[in-house]
């Protein structure tokens, strides 16, 4: 054997020794990083997992498509549904409107008067001039003049109100002005309501229970009188018996009130309202009966100092007159 083959095999000998030392610390200290084989490996099994879970997602969609088909098609039966509902809804309202037309439905059955007290149902009726089995609608859709014609023909009706109360009957519900005051003349009394209007109708006995009017003759000053009246309090309104217009060429608007208690009061028409609330004040220190003169003023005059006063006039009115007859008998004797 050469010297170069000794050295050879020497050298094979001491790698020998080397790899099996190398090969025992390996297997006692594993190295940290994986080998080329074990990183292989785990990307091997990275792909194997990336494959099964896209293969369970498209699984999952296919059977999410699948469970979806029923609601679908359920969809779809609902919206063909609606689709013809619709349609027939749509071709059925003129059969209906034909039909209600053709049916006794159609036509008025049944009037209803209602909050009348003094006007009779059956002047309302006439007045509305609605009439029974006639079409339903169209004199539904004509009430408008049907409140007019009641309202002109009955002044006593404040408001008319006419609505449905059944398939095919109507209600009229009147409000009726109130009756607050008559107008005594020539010796028959003539109702007075609230809005001042004067009734035609005729009474030979005064009502006691509202007050009554003497000598107006304008009905301009009767509308005045009434609207001051009303802003009366109910007691003062109570208290008063009779209004008499004293009107003269110097005040047109002059009103003489003659009270249940037994005082006069003179006032002016547009101021009634306002001096009469001191009225009751006045009267309360009051120990005899008289005259409360509130035309300009407030002042007071027992019955007794008045009447002394008229006797005085009425003695000078005399002994003025008999001194001018006696003067004219001196002038003839003469």
């Amino acid at each position: 054997m050469t010297p170069w083959q000794e050295e050879h095999a020497r050298y094979l000998e001491q790698k020998k020794i080397g790899d099996k030392s190398q090969t025992n610390a390996t297997e006692e200290k594993p190295s940290e990083q994986p080998t080329e084989a074990q990183t292989m490996t785990q990307e091997q099994s990275k792909e194997d997992g990336t494959v099964e879970d896209v293969q369970l997602e498209r699984t999952s969609e296919r059977v999410s498509f699948m469970d979806k088909l029923p609601n679908l098609h359920s969809y779809h039966n609902k919206q063909l549904f609606r689709r013809v509902a619709l349609i027939i809804g749509v071709l059925c309202i003129p059969l209906l409107i034909c039909g209600y037309f053709i049916s006794p439905y159609s036509r008025l059955a049944k009037i209803e008067v209602t909050g009348n007290q003094l006007v009779s149902s059956q002047d309302i009726l006439n007045a509305s001039q609605l009439q029974l089995d006639e079409n339903f609608f169209q004199q539904y859709q004509e009430r408008k003049q049907a409140k007019t014609k009641i309202q002109t023909r009955n002044p006593r009706i404040k408001s008319v109100a006419i609505s449905m109360s059944g398939l095919n009957e109507l209600n009229i519900h009147v409000t009726e002005y109130k009756e607050i005051a008559q107008l005594s003349k020539n010796g028959t009394y003539y109702p007075i309501l609230e809005n001042g209007k004067v009734l035609e109708e005729t009474h030979k006995d005064a009502n006691k229970q509202q007050v009554i009017l003497e000598k107006f003759t304008d009905h301009q000053w009767i509308l005045a009188t009434i609207t001051q009246y009303k802003k009366l309090s109910s007691a003062l309104q109570s208290a008063i018996s009779q209004i008499s217009y004293e009107a003269t060429k110097a005040n047109k608007q002059l009103l003489h009130l003659y009270m249940n208690d037994g005082n006069t009061v003179i006032v002016n028409i547009d101021n009634m309202a306002t001096q009469m609330k001191y009225y009751p004040q006045i009267t309360k220190d009051l120990t005899n009966k008289g005259i409360i003169d509130m035309e300009v003023g407030i002042f007071y005059a027992p019955y007794e100092s008045s009447t002394s006063d008229q006797e005085k006039e009425q003695d000078s009115t005399t002994s003025s007159s008999e001194e001018s007859v006696s003067s004219d008998e001196n002038q003839e004797n003469n």
